[in-house]
Order: C-alpha cells, then structure tokens, then sequence
C-alpha cells in the first residue's frame, strides 16, 4: 500500500515538472517571435526648405460686411438705376418708385393745411371780436353800476368770461390743428422722398432683388450694397483654446468654394460673450478680417481657420524622429549618394511635434534615414503614419 502511494505521488511530480517546461518553453517561444518581428527598419527622407508652422484650425464661415437698402414705403418700381457689380458712391440714386400717390398725398395735405388755418384763423379773430366788445361794455358798465342791476352786471361778466374762455380754448385748438397739419404735409414729403432710394456709403451693387415694373413692400430689401472693405469671416474657438488666440494674430483661411487659394488675415475681435451648445461646450466667435477674396467669396461660405501661434519661415527641416542622441549629442544618419551610411551632429531648432528644423549640420536635398519599427501585425499602419516622408528605394519596409 506505501509502495503504491509512493508511486503516485511520484508521478504528480513528474506531471507538475513537465507543466512547468511546457510554460516556460512556450514563453520563450513567444518572446522569440515577438523579437524577431518586431525588426527595426528605416525610411529615406529628404532635408527640405520651408515653413515650420505651430497652428490651430477651427471652421468658420463668411460674413461679409453688407448694407441691405429697402424703399420705406410700398410702390410700384419705376426704374433701376443700377446693377450687380456697379460701384457706387454717397448720395447716388439707385432706384425710384412711382411716386404719383405720393405727390397727390403731399398736395392734399398742403391744401387742408391752408384750409385748417383759413378756417381757424377765422373762428379766431370772431371769438377776437366778441371778446373785445364785451370788455368794452363791460368795462363802460363798471364806470356807472348805478346805472345797473346787480344781476344785470353779473350776466355781463359771465358773457365776457365765456366769451375769453372760448377765445382761448380757439387759439389752443388752432395751435394743435396747425401742428397736426404741418406734421401730416411732413409725412407726406417724407413719404415721397422715400420714393427714392439714395445710397448712403461708397459701395459695390452686390444685387438687385426687383426688376422695373414689379410692386415693393415696404421695408423689403431691393439692392444690397457690399460695403467697400475687406472680407470678414467669423470662426468659434473653444474655451480652451482661447489662449492662443488674440487680436492682431495672423490666420489663413481656406473656403470650400476655393480650395486652391489661401486668404490671408488677422483677428480684428474676439467676442466676450460665451456660446454654450448643447452639450455644454463653451466657445468664443472671433472675427477675421482677410486680405482679398471679394469677388470669389459670398456670405455664408464655411471655410477653415488656421491661428498661426508660430512660424519660422525658410529653414530646413527633417522629420522629428530622424534625430537620436550620442553621446550628449545631436545625431542623424546620412546616406549619402554612392548608399554609405554616417552619422553626423546637428543642432536642431524649432519643431511643430512632427518635423524640426536644422540650423546646422545638413544641406538641402541630403538623405536623412528616419527609424521605423515594423511589426508583422502593424506593418500596414507603420507604413501609413510615416509623416509624409515616403521609404527610399532598398530601404524595405
């Protein structure tokens, strides 16, 4: 029975051994593939010239700075002195209503103006009269009131008292009657310039809504005039982005519309009137102003932003990770043009995270080699995020 327990026990041992090697070997077989996999490589890239740009970019869109000019009274539109294009100046006419209602209204209005003050002058100067001849009887009646009743004078009083009363009550109502007219024959003179429409800036046309003929609503808008600066554009930048931008910064602008030309500009504001959406982000409009674009870009065009935080203009660059340190020193490694491989020192400079720029050590147009490591399972996506910078030929991936 010992014998037999002894045995067993034995081969538990044994099984426990042969797990144990099993793990281990398999361990080291996993190490081996991932080292032999994960093989480093390089890529070619060449020194080049150019701007190095630290930026940040936001959507925005366009807003041109705009006059909308609309007739302030409804009318037939009688002729159209311009269109889309034209420049204009201060004080040209652009439009005319027919403003034959309107000059009948005026004269109307002058008429009962001259009618009102007939009328009432009139009505004054009997209640003038009356008034007057009272007072003198009256003023006769207190020189003999012997001569007279009490009641009799009492009557002669009160007939002098009404009598001014509604004198003055005339002379009130005159005044108010006159004030009313002259307002009505202003209305009517405003009312028939507003049949003109007169352009109050130096512009350009940038439409004309009706055409000769056609009837206008008052207040309806019938020429825009694009006011004669530059284009304006307004982006939302993130509360935490504030920092990097203010006013006097340089942007670029790029608009769907035209992709193939860059529109330089500066911020001119920067709103301090929060902007919450409604997921609860917070952001700021700021306004651009852009150099050009007057004719290519319209109101409501959405464009992209670039806030230029830094730029160092003409300097040669190389990617980031061609640079390694030896030694406390600055190294890339050159290829030269028979394939030999060196290293050399050189002092780097500004860098936007992806490509750095070289003040020394390197001319334009060398080959730099930029280490890449490639797995079997990432060689695809190694070989996508390269920076731009494509492998050289017999440099292999």
């Amino acid at each position: 029975m010992l014998k037999k327990l002894y045995a067993n026990k034995r081969i538990r041992i044994a099984s426990v051994l042969i797990l144990i090697a099993a793990v281990a070997l398999l361990y080291y077989y996993q190490k081996s593939t991932l080292e032999a996999d994960a093989t480093p490589t390089f890529q070619e890239a060449q020194v080049a010239r150019g701007n190095i740009t630290v930026e940040l970019v936001s959507d925005g869109s366009a807003e041109l700075d705009v006059t909308n000019l609309a007739f302030q009274v409804a009318g037939k539109l009688q002729e159209i002195l311009v269109e889309p294009g034209q420049v204009v100046k201060t004080g040209d006419v652009l439009a005319r209503l027919d403003g034959t209602d309107y000059e009948n209204k005026l004269t109307r209005a002058q008429q009962d103006y001259e009618l009102s003050k007939i009328s009432g002058q009139r009505q004054i100067e009997e209640l003038k009269y009356q008034l007057d001849t009272l007072e003198t009887e009256y003023t006769a009646m207190r020189q003999i009131e012997d001569c007279y009743t009490e009641k009799e004078m009492k009557e002669k009083q009160q007939d002098y008292e009404n009598t001014k009363a509604a004198y003055e009550a005339q002379v009130t109502s005159f005044e108010i009657s006159m004030a009313s007219a002259a307002t009505d024959i202003k209305t009517a003179q405003d009312e028939l310039n507003n049949t003109v429409l007169i352009s109050a800036l130096d512009a350009q046309v940038l439409s004309v809504n009706y055409s000769e003929g056609e009837t206008i609503p008052e207040n309806e808008t019938c020429i825009v005039l694009l006011n004669d600066c530059n284009v304006k554009a307004v982006a939302s930048v993130s509360e935490i982005d504030t920092s990097s931008v203010y006013v006097g910064q340089n942007v670029e602008a790029v608009f769907d519309a035209c992709e193939d030309e860059v529109f330089a500009g500066k911020v001119t504001f920067i709103d301090s009137v929060p902007v919450k959406d409604s997921s609860g982000l917070v952001s700021y409009d700021t306004w651009i102003e852009l150099e050009g674009g007057r004719d290519q870009i319209k109101t409501g065009m959405t464009c992209t932003i670039t806030f230029i935080t830094k730029r160092v203009e003409d300097v040669l660059y190389i990617p980031n990770k061609a640079v390694s340190m030896s030694d406390g020193q600055q190294v890339v490694q050159v290829k030269s043009e028979d394939g030999t491989i060196s290293k050399r020192g050189v002092t780097t400079g500004f860098t936007d995270g992806t490509i750095v720029e070289v003040s020394e050590g390197l001319e334009e147009g060398e080959t730099v080699l930029v280490p890449v490591t490639v797995s079997k399972t990432t060689t695809t996506t190694s070989t996508n995020q390269n920076n731009g910078f494509m492998p050289g030929p017999g440099m292999g991936m």
